[in-house]
């Protein structure tokens, strides 16, 4: 089995779980554990090369045996154009999550075995099998109401 991890910090030879290098979806509750998140996954894995959670709009998933999907909010489009490094780690010390996602959990120190850079996280996840979109803004108005107002401008 091979393990992905993905992080915006570039030339790692160790992903310390002390050093906060780690990104995964799980809550705040769960982000003061040190833990070293990866997936066997590498389009899951790219998905997390930057922290982003549900409570900040961000969404994720796949349907049926569709390609993996991130709707990224906005405000936070900016985020994919940072670097991002997908690294193959050594699976020592690694425990299945057993959860709906395919995310395993390392308390130690993990060993990178190699490291594939990209100049932009979008590039990541396109390359790796990821549909990317960013969520539209919700109008100020209602269209109905645009349209209103088109129309009294109009017989103006």
């Amino acid at each position: 089995m091979i393990l992905y991890h993905a992080s915006p910090q570039q030339n790692l030879k160790f992903i310390d779980p002390s050093k906060q290098q780690t990104t995964s979806n799980i809550t705040d509750a769960y982000k003061k554990k040190k833990e070293v998140y990866a997936s066997d996954d590498k389009s899951y894995a790219a998905a997390f090369c930057f922290n982003w959670s549900e409570q900040q709009g961000f969404r994720y998933g796949r349907v049926n045996n569709d390609p993996w999907e991130l709707k990224v909010p906005p405000k936070y489009a900016q985020k994919l154009n940072h670097p991002c490094s997908i690294y193959i780690v050594d699976t020592k010390g690694f425990i299945d999550l057993n959860m709906s996602t395919p995310e395993f959990v390392s308390k130690t120190k993990v060993k990178v075995l190699k490291e594939e850079r990209y100049k932009t996280g979008h590039d990541c996840l396109r390359k790796n099998g990821v549909k990317v979109s960013i969520l539209r803004r919700k109008p100020f108005m209602d269209n109905t109401l645009i349209k209103k107002f088109r129309d009294i401008i109009q017989k103006i």
